[in-house]
């Protein structure tokens, strides 16, 4: 199994140091490393790869770590684990995302109707294991907060620990691109859309990416787990940055899910269900949406064919 670590960052200096507290998750594991520069000499080879299609890509904006996921995609990466410049490992990171992704997870999957067993309620075989396909890591040290969060509770943490939950078929929950696992086949899903400068939205490029993935996802049995590992996240965002960026995109975000939760699906496949949902992008009215559905159309062919490359 080939596993690969994606990393954008902005800040040179910070990577020497980050190396060497990820050092030995990555060799330990024969992990492949990505370092995504968000900076020209990384537009211009976008440019110079995609084309007509480099625009897909954000610039300037955490989504850039999408080439990443490209180049590991293109190079034969099994599971990819994206990650933030500012994060310490827990200890078996890595081995822990791994274990996720490949063991089976029991789903409980009957109800009692009282608080004592009524007929018809199995005695053993209430359960089933669907393939898990995104592994979502938290955080201790400062957790991924919203402004209006970091703001009025500036004091949250969360305590480290081994728990680990399935996210239940029908639920959506924010995905953070600073700790997150999937394998590559969920990867034609995980777009990371337009944000930042040239957008009219920013700070959600991960949120969405994760909404569509979980309705693919809900609609084909797979499945997202939440908890362990932990990575140690030090940096505390701007808040009063975070507040003037995130205005836009708060509001759009209580209707984005309702369209990707109303688009019916049909396909069977992943990246069948993808371009049904990018089908449901275009019927919007607005420009974003409409480049969102031509942007998601792309990301998924280039993902089909770097994984047969």
């Amino acid at each position: 199994m080939k596993v690969a670590l994606i990393v954008p960052t902005i800040r040179q200096e910070r990577i020497d140091s980050w190396f060497d507290s990820w050092a030995k998750e990555i060799l330990g594991n024969d992990a492949a490393l990505y370092i995504v520069h968000d900076r020209q000499d990384t537009w211009d080879a976008i440019d110079e790869d995609l084309g007509s299609r480099a625009g897909i890509i954000s610039r300037q904006n955490a989504g850039i770590r999408i080439w990443g996921f490209l180049q590991a995609l293109r190079e034969g990466a099994d599971v990819l684990l994206s990650l933030d410049d500012d994060v310490l490992p827990g200890e078996g990171c890595v081995a822990r995302h791994i274990k996720n992704l490949t063991e089976p997870f029991a789903e409980c999957v009957w109800s009692s109707v009282a608080d004592f067993r009524t007929r018809g309620l199995p005695f053993r075989n209430v359960y089933r294991t669907p393939k898990v396909v995104i592994s979502h890591g938290l955080w201790t040290g400062t957790p991924d907060l919203d402004a209006s969060t970091q703001l009025t509770q500036p004091k949250l943490t969360i305590e480290a620990s081994n728990d680990i939950a399935l996210i239940h078929r029908g639920l959506y929950f924010p995905m953070s691109s600073m700790n997150v696992a999937f394998t590559k086949e969920i990867a034609p899903a995980l777009y990371f859309p337009p944000m930042g400068p040239s957008a009219p939205f920013d700070r959600f490029e991960d949120i969405w990416a994760g909404i569509v993935a979980k309705r693919v996802c809900d609609h084909l049995g797979l499945a997202c787990t939440s908890g362990a590992p932990f990575v140690h996240h030090e940096r505390a965002s701007d808040p009063f940055k975070n507040l003037i960026a995130e205005a836009s995109g708060v509001r759009e975000n209580e209707r984005f899910w309702t369209i990707v939760d109303g688009a019916q699906l049909t396909e069977l496949t992943i990246v069948g269900c993808v371009r049904e949902i990018a089908s449901e992008f275009l019927a919007e009215g607005s420009d974003y949406y409409r480049t969102y559905g031509s942007n998601l159309l792309k990301w998924v062919d280039l993902v089909e064919t770097a994984c047969r490359s």
